[in-house]
């Protein structure tokens, strides 16, 4: 009976730290899966925050006023004055034939001939009609070399001077 009694107590033990192993990884998986959720809801509170103070932000943001002109966050050029930059249309046989092919930056494609294009007046880089007035709806310089893309006017000696002074150095071209 001896014997019985130590086997007894070795097997009660046995089943008591199971049963103690099995609780504690219980325990521990279940709080990994509440932390989880907790940080998830946690995520997503601070996203819903960030999402409605950046719609806080962009509604009330005005246009600053800086003296007698008035400067709007992501305004572009106004449509007036990208209607007065210079149109043309691009003929231009003899690069063709030697296998220089003009692009336009905005959209990397090539431009071809009898294609309508802008000539920007300030640094005279020179894009497709329809690509440079969508970036000039929303930014005011050249793509290329970020000259201020809007004319400007000197006023010199009493009176208006209308011819437009360059802000950035000529362009190149082969023949030159």
């Amino acid at each position: 009976m001896g014997f019985e009694d130590e086997a007894g107590d070795s097997l009660g033990l046995g089943v008591k730290v199971m049963l103690a192993s099995a609780f504690a990884l219980f325990a521990i998986v279940l709080l990994v899966i509440i932390f989880h959720f907790y940080i998830r809801s946690r995520l997503r509170y601070e996203q819903r925050r960030r999402r409605e103070l950046v719609f806080q932000i962009t509604t009330q943001i005005s246009p600053i006023d800086v003296g007698s002109v008035e400067l709007s966050p992501n305004s572009g050029l106004d449509p007036v004055v990208i209607d007065s930059l210079p149109k043309l249309l691009y003929k231009n046989s003899e690069q063709f034939r030697q296998g220089e092919v003009m692009e336009c930056s905005i959209c990397l494609g090539a431009i071809l001939e009898d294609t309508t294009i802008r000539v920007l007046p300030n640094c005279k880089h020179v894009f497709h009609v329809d690509c440079v007035d969508t970036w000039f709806g929303s930014n005011t310089t050249c793509p290329i070399c970020r000259t201020v893309a809007e004319p400007t006017v000197q006023i010199g000696h009493g009176h208006l001077e209308t011819r437009v002074q360059p802000t950035a150095p000529e362009v190149e071209t082969r023949g030159s």
